[in-house]
């Protein structure tokens, strides 16, 4: 067990870098000018017709990425392309919860598959739209998830709540409740080990 993390949410994860095919010129970003970098990454963004909140969704990292200077984006860029692979030996014992979704968006089934392979023991959480960033065009089914994720730590020191909160009990059913979050949403994203969810 990593002692710097006590569990993990991953939204359209992957885990090895080779997937995007840019491990042989990752050194050179650096040299790259900042126009280059920023049509290398907004390439991969949904171009077809999608609902307002996932536009909204690219709308907004379209500005954010605008908003990086050559260095920085260079460096995210390189740390993002070099040639790495995650090593799930390192991550024993940790409470995983892997987020994805279902329609079209840069992560391919074939890369799902291996975050999968990699974190066995994970729960999956699945959602049905939401394209590259669901954490903004799904955000309230993201918190669902976060908040179920969370549940796991609630009565340790690891808590993200307030001690003076009072926290959420599971029912006899075992459907945890949370306060703010419709209950048939609760009740379908009670996430299990191996069990997958869809909201």
């Amino acid at each position: 067990m990593s002692p710097r993390v006590h569990s993990l949410i991953l939204c359209n994860a992957f885990v090895d870098t080779t997937v995007f095919r840019q491990t042989s010129s990752a050194p050179a970003f650096w040299m790259m000018p900042a126009l280059v970098l920023k049509k290398m990454v907004m390439g991969n963004f949904e171009r077809g017709l999608v609902d307002a909140d996932i536009a909204d969704s690219i709308d907004f990292m379209v500005e954010s990425l605008d908003q990086l200077g050559q260095q920085e984006l260079a460096s995210r860029l390189t740390l993002n392309c070099m040639n790495s692979y995650v090593e799930p030996q390192s991550l024993e014992g940790i409470d995983v919860t892997v987020i994805d979704v279902y329609d079209n968006c840069a992560i391919s089934q074939a890369v799902k598959e291996e975050v999968y392979k990699c974190y066995p023991h994970a729960r999956r959480a699945h959602l049905k739209t939401g394209g590259d960033f669901p954490y903004l065009s799904r955000a309230d089914e993201v918190n669902v998830y976060i908040q179920i994720h969370l549940q796991q730590s609630s009565h340790t020191r690891y808590s993200a709540r307030n001690p003076t909160e009072e926290v959420p009990s599971a029912t006899m059913e075992g459907d945890t409740q949370f306060p703010d979050v419709p209950p048939g949403a609760a009740a379908a994203a009670a996430l299990a080990p191996h069990k997958e969810v869809t909201i």
